[in-house]
């Protein structure tokens, strides 16, 4: 009956255990997408030949081997369900698209024969290298936060990466892609980076603590520290009072990034 079926969404099935079993006559299936489901078996889905698209979520020690069979994936997040061993992606040469992230102590090795990647996400991985990003040269988007990377030097031959979200490393030296024409945002909040003065002057950096520098007034800014400071002194709610404050801290940092940049001409 749903043989011709060519996108399948499966969410929040929490209480029993899905089998995908009746999927796997479904070989015409281009994008499947499993949330937030118990399930501990995809094996019998070696049929799914046509698919492009699988994103799977929450599914823990999943074994994911059978994605050897889908070689015309373009597309595949396997976020939160504990991958350590994805060697059985080294071999989905059209893939584009890839998040594993949240995904502790992952082995990343196999990423490197996937040179068609545009996008790759691998945030709270636990990564302390990321040697193996040297070879992906189609990169356009790379998402690396709360990780332990100190070293982006890997990066420096990927000339055509645009989006690079880097917060809460460890990395000290930023100038490996600082002479890259092609980035149009840098996201490096909680970084201690010696050369942030020099990117933001010459404009590589767009993102500080969340900031979009490029269209920042410090004169608003300023007003918004009072306004604050005024709703926080009437507010009697705690939480919202303390949110206020924080908010207060928060634009004075911005500030004080701002004074200590005197080639930067202020609104």
């Amino acid at each position: 009956m749903f043989c011709n079926l060519q996108e399948l969404i499966i969410m929040n099935r929490v209480r029993t255990e899905v089998s995908v079993v009746p999927l796997k006559s479904l070989n015409q299936l281009k994008k499947l997408i499993v949330n937030n489901c118990i399930i501990s078996d995809i094996s019998n889905l070696s049929t799914l030949i046509n698919i492009e698209e699988f994103r799977i979520k929450f599914n823990c020690n999943l074994n994911i081997s059978v994605m050897q069979f889908w070689t015309n994936l373009k597309k595949l997040t396997i976020s939160c369900i504990d991958a350590k061993n994805i060697s059985v992606l080294r071999n989905l040469i059209y893939l584009e698209e890839l998040n594993c992230s949240n995904n502790d102590n992952i082995d990343i090795t196999p990423l490197q024969y996937l040179e068609n990647l545009k996008i790759l996400i691998v945030e709270t991985c636990q990564l302390i290298s990321i040697t193996q990003f040297r070879t992906l040269i189609n990169l356009q988007q790379l998402y690396l936060a709360f990780n332990r990377v100190c070293d982006i030097s890997p990066l420096e031959l990927l000339t055509k990466l645009q989006y690079l979200k880097v917060y809460d490393n460890c990395i000290t030296d930023f100038s490996p892609v600082q002479q890259h024409s092609n980035y149009q945002l840098y996201d490096i909040r909680n970084q201690k980076i010696p050369t942030a003065k020099e990117l933001i002057i010459s404009k590589k950096i767009q993102i500080v603590d969340g900031i979009n520098l490029q269209h920042i007034n410090i004169n608003r800014i300023v007003k918004q520290i009072n306004l604050n400071f005024s709703l926080a002194v009437k507010e009697t709610n705690l939480l919202i009072k303390q949110q206020y404050y924080n908010l207060i801290a928060f634009t004075s940092k911005i500030i004080q990034l701002f004074q200590s940049l005197n080639s930067i001409h202020y609104e």
